[in-house]
């Protein structure tokens, strides 16, 4: 399918020459009105263009918004709204690595017969009994395998709305457990 160029701007519809407007002009007519050839577009490189230059679909549109929701709901799950708990006045964290760390190290003290761990957290220091690093590790570990669950439910329920107003309006922050306090 041939196409005709003026200006950067490709042609569509109609033309004004010598003060009439024609509609489906010849090949003639839109040379003589300063129209140029270009490039035979192949169908399937017109119907891109054509898609890049429409308004999206209600089904596009809720796509977009479930991906954003999603987007949302991921980054509030590596928050600190969720990821922390509080020993004494301290609030931190501990990560999927750091948690395996400790755990190994833990395991390693065991082995060697010690009875207490020292970690130190932005230059506070713990020292507890094994006993309690255990138990500690555990309720830690639980707690975020439970936020991971809630984050990947509200994940699931976000992917089954079917209209946009329900992606936007769903409360993703509901159901998560109460942040850990520890000692």
């Amino acid at each position: 399918m041939k196409k005709y160029k003026k200006d950067g701007i490709l042609f569509e519809g109609y033309l004004e020459l010598d003060g009439k407007i024609v509609i489906n002009p010849t090949e003639e007519e839109l040379v003589q009105a300063g129209w140029q050839v270009v490039e035979e577009i192949p169908a399937t490189e017109l119907e891109e263009i054509q898609k890049e230059h429409r308004e999206p679909t209600e089904e596009e549109l809720l796509q977009v918004a479930i991906e954003q929701k999603i987007n949302e709901i991921r980054y509030y799950d590596s928050s600190d709204e969720i990821n922390s708990f509080t020993v004494g006045s301290l609030k931190m964290w501990l990560d999927k690595q750091e948690r395996c760390i400790l755990y190994a190290a833990l395991l390693a003290h065991e082995q060697l017969g010690k009875e207490t761990m020292t970690k130190i957290y932005h230059g506070h220091t713990f020292t507890y009994p094994l006993a309690m690093w255990r138990q500690l590790l555990g309720l830690i570990e639980l707690y975020a395998t439970d936020c991971l669950n809630c984050t990947e439910t509200h994940i699931e329920a976000v992917k089954r709305l079917t209209n946009r107003e329900e992606v936007l309006a769903y409360d993703y922050k509901q159901n998560y457990p109460d942040p850990l306090i520890l000692g």
